[in-house]
């Protein structure tokens, strides 16, 4: 019979998973009430939350991501100073200051209060079932106009809540976590994984399918005696080859490194510059201001972060973003395990990709790392799927 506090916590959770699906739910519109340049009704919702958290007096922030937002907001300043000084046209750099001091205040503090009152496991079953979700808008979007989904002219993306992107990556690095942890079945990854190859094949990123190819890397290095299941799983997906053969074919990474070259060239460019000027490391050259021959910035969110901000402004914003990936140093297995999962999810995305400030996209790696930083990066340890003699020898 199940006690009281079972219950308690079920409600509890459910609580939890309606608010965060409310607040995903209103995050959807935010694109449609845009206040001023880029910012949305989704900013003034964490806005709200901040202002809740604040006159919260159980709420405390932890004293280690306050130094770190603050240093991100100093050093951002004192580039700011040296871009307004040496260039003339700013309103784009004004901009994107706006927006990283937004994240390092009114971002961080939204992320800690929902990590504070929300347990980690809901969070992330949440996200999951927004993420099947997104993916399902996509397909419908391949037969019906609908005013969410947007073409961009390279591929179709969403512009709500959190971006495609963020949804992929947390979505799966959980589900291979959960598989490799017993918890869920050979089934279920086997649908997630199909889903999100669905949500490939509309979206046309290929740096997701990279990094979640190095996920089942990871998984098959894990797993040892369960290792045929993945032969199997791969047979699923790539029996539907004719969904992800573009996505093979016209893979980014190998289009740009043996076809054109583009994004090394970029870094090349952007080297060559840092050797002719080492002392930007300190300010970078300009918030938005630097481009290499291809007239791009460089496609590699810390080189990026450097050349407006500064290497000190690009340590702090990793931080305060992806922070969470500290926890492979932890003692616990759990949280090294999920962790390299996010980590090797995500590193394609984000190493062949500029740094973004898109609060939606960005939100939900900030609650991660909230849940780190306030000690509340907490995995269930506990296998759902046990055998029948492991659950003779847990119950003696």
């Amino acid at each position: 019979m199940k006690s009281k506090h079972y219950y308690k916590a079920e409600r509890q959770s459910l609580r939890s998973i309606t608010f965060l699906s409310l607040f995903f739910f209103l995050s959807i519109l935010s694109p449609f009430f845009s206040i001023v340049g880029n910012f949305t009704g989704f900013d003034l919702l964490i806005v709200i939350i901040s202002l809740v958290a604040l006159l919260d007096s159980k709420f405390m922030l932890p004293k280690n991501i306050v130094f770190v937002s603050l240093a991100l907001v100093l050093t951002s300043i004192f580039s700011l100073t040296y871009t307004l000084i040496v260039f003339v046209e700013n309103y784009e750099s004004l901009m994107n200051f706006a927006q990283v001091v937004f994240l390092a205040s009114f971002g961080l503090v939204a992320s800690l209060y929902i990590a504070s009152f929300i347990k980690l496991e809901d969070f992330l079953d949440t996200v999951v079932i927004f993420f099947i979700g997104s993916v399902g808008i996509l397909w419908v979007s391949l037969f019906f106009d609908l005013p969410m989904v947007k073409f961009d002219l390279v591929s179709r993306y969403l512009p709500l809540f959190s971006g495609f992107s963020a949804l992929f990556v947390i979505s799966n690095a959980y589900c291979l976590y959960r598989f490799s942890n017993r918890q869920i079945s050979s089934l279920y990854l086997s649908i997630v994984l199909l889903i999100s190859f669905l949500g490939l094949y509309v979206t046309q990123q290929q740096s997701l399918l990279l990094g979640l190819f190095f996920g089942l890397v990871v998984l098959i290095i894990k797993e040892k005696k369960r290792i045929l299941f993945i032969p199997l799983a791969l047979a699923v997906f790539f029996y539907y080859y004719d969904l992800i053969f573009s996505l093979v074919v016209n893979l980014t990474l190998f289009g740009s490194i043996q076809m054109d070259n583009t994004r090394v060239k970029l870094i090349d460019d952007f080297f060559a510059s840092l050797i002719a000027n080492p002392a930007v490391l300190l300010h970078g050259y300009g918030i938005e201001k630097w481009v290499g021959d291809a007239n791009q910035e460089p496609h590699n969110i810390i080189l990026h972060l450097i050349s407006d901000y500064g290497i000190f402004s690009a340590i702090s914003y990793i931080i305060l973003v992806f922070g969470y990936i500290l926890n492979v140093f932890k003692p616990s297995s759990n949280l090294r395990l999920f962790s390299l999962f996010l980590l090797v999810c995500m590193f394609p995305n984000y190493m062949l990709h500029t740094y973004t400030l898109e609060r939606g996209q960005i939100i939900l790696f900030m609650i991660l790392s909230a849940y780190y930083f306030s000690s509340r990066f907490v995995m269930n340890a506990h296998s759902k799927m046990l055998t029948g003699d492991e659950s003779k020898s847990l119950q003696k």
